[in-house]
């Protein structure tokens, strides 16, 4: 309903892309609500990107489709190429580690991501999403890995917000996420590092063909 009001809001002040939107405080007065559900709120217009949030100049207007993923490109393609080299690895090292309750925890995740895919869950998706790549990251056993991957999942809602668009890309995870605990199961190094690999690789190549194919339209 939060979600709601603000783009309702947007179409009466006639709100631009690139226009500020009220702050976080004047949005709880307005509606009525906490800071925290406001946050929330634009939390979830932001993975929809409808809104961009930038620490301490407040929240803008985005632009949509093709302008946005225009200005975004270079750091998506950044983004998967470091997802890439890290989370490989990752998934080499979680293969050797795993253990039956790591491996039922993993499965859990993904039972619940495929669940909240069929029911339209986006925002619950994307957190299950989180959760799957960094308990992989977990169970490689390096410290500084695990770090670099918390500060790698941070910045993963550009990603999201790209293949939010993309038809069938979250069906196609789904599918993808079940070849890497395949491999994890069968204690297959290179074989879970490869399916990583591949699934990523599909990912920004989904993304890529989705928005370019858009701007020949």
């Amino acid at each position: 309903m939060v979600v709601e009001s603000i783009e309702k809001m947007i179409l009466e002040k006639k709100i631009e892309p690139g226009d500020k939107l009220p702050s976080e405080n004047m949005l709880a007065r307005s509606l009525e609500v906490s800071r925290t559900t406001i946050r929330e709120a634009i939390r979830i217009l932001e993975l929809q990107g409808r809104v961009t949030v930038y620490q301490g100049k407040g929240i803008f207007l985005a632009e949509a489709g093709l302008n946005w993923f225009s200005h975004h490109q270079d750091s998506i393609q950044e983004l998967f190429e470091v997802r890439t080299l890290v989370e490989s690895h990752a998934a080499s090292r979680a293969a050797e580690n795993i253990g039956q309750e790591d491996l039922a925890e993993i499965r859990r995740l993904h039972a619940a991501y495929k669940t909240a895919i069929d029911q339209k869950k986006t925002n619950q998706a994307i957190e299950l999403d989180k959760a799957f790549h960094n308990k992989i990251a977990d169970l490689s056993g390096n410290t500084t890995l695990k770090q670099i991957m918390k500060t790698i999942v941070s910045e993963l809602s550009k990603g999201w917000v790209a293949s939010l668009q993309v038809p069938m890309r979250q069906e196609k995870t789904v599918a993808e996420h079940s070849r890497i605990i395949d491999a994890l199961a069968k204690g297959q190094k290179e074989e879970a590092a490869l399916e990583m690999t591949s699934h990523l690789s599909r990912a920004l190549e989904d993304i890529q063909h989705h928005y370019e194919k858009g701007n020949t339209q």
